[in-house]
């Protein structure tokens, strides 16, 4: 696939499942990645190239559209996230949330519109704004036997008869990663599951980083959950995807979906990098 590294191609395909499919397009060919961003009312379009030396010697290239905000403010955000680039060091997510961020920021800032403005559109993206409520009740599988690892089930969906269905908990050493692995599997759905896709990653009391996957017959599909959980800054965590195979070969499209899994509910526990504001996630245990 054109000359990007592996490595690359996999954080591209890790950003479409961050995203979502319909908010970026990637060209593995190229080396582009196209990524649209929202907030309220403004919205912008991020072009990323990754020059063939990247991420080893030369930053992304990025050109970026912008609706409803401030030019000045977004050339600032723009020149800072070049400046901060680190030879070797994968930007690409890092960036992308900075300009998410910047966005935000940018709209908080901005006076609300005066009584009578806004109409319709104002009622309207007050809807969108607020919160979302538990998760439904087809997302908690009966419950696991055994001591309360707060571990976390997301919403399983279904794509051409194979259903998906991420889990995590919090973990800060080996043994609790085998604890919760073990209490998953002592489910019977999670346990007749036809692959068990699981990776970790924390940090360890002198400060390296623990970190392992495992395929569970799914070939590459533990170290691409793996590369997810470290773009995205994902830290003492053990996330676990289900696939209950449906008679129909997905292709590389699983590799999405068992992703897509796992980020949304990494992100429904606000457990990505940059994205934590109020703990809703599991609790921590050993």
């Amino acid at each position: 696939m054109g000359g990007l590294l592996e490595d690359v191609q996999e954080e591209l395909c890790a950003i479409s499942a961050i995203y979502g499919d319909d908010a970026v397009d990637v060209d593995l060919d190229s080396g582009i990645c196209t990524v649209r961003l929202s907030s309220g009312s403004a919205s912008l379009t991020a072009g990323v190239l990754l020059p063939a030396d990247y991420p080893a010697v030369s930053p992304p290239h990025l050109e970026v559209a912008s609706t409803g905000m401030d030019d000045a403010v977004l050339d600032d955000c723009i020149a800072g996230l070049v400046e901060s680039f680190s030879p070797g060091e994968p930007v690409i997510f890092q960036w992308l949330e900075a300009l998410r961020m910047c966005m935000e920021d940018w709209v908080a800032d901005q006076p609300p519109p005066s009584p009578g403005e806004g109409g319709d559109e104002a009622t309207e993206a007050s809807d969108d704004a607020k919160p979302g409520g538990e998760l439904p009740s087809q997302a908690h599988p009966e419950a696991s036997p055994g001591p309360d690892l707060g571990i976390v089930h997301g919403e399983p969906f279904t794509e051409r008869r194979s259903t998906f269905q991420a889990h995590l908990a919090v973990v800060h050493s080996r043994e609790g990663v085998e604890a919760v692995v073990a209490q998953l599997l002592s489910i019977p759905k999670v346990q007749n599951a036809t692959h068990n896709i699981m990776a970790y990653r924390f940090q360890m009391g002198n400060g390296t980083w623990a970190m392992d996957s495992d395929d569970d017959g799914e070939s590459a599909a533990g170290g691409r959950l793996l590369h997810l959980l470290q773009i995205t800054g994902a830290q003492d965590v053990c996330v676990v995807v289900s696939r209950w195979y449906g008679g129909i070969q997905l292709g590389p499209a699983r590799f999405t979906h068992i992703n897509n899994a796992a980020r949304q509910l990494l992100v429904q526990c606000d457990m990505l990098e940059g994205r934590n504001t109020k703990s809703k996630g599991p609790r921590s245990h050993a």
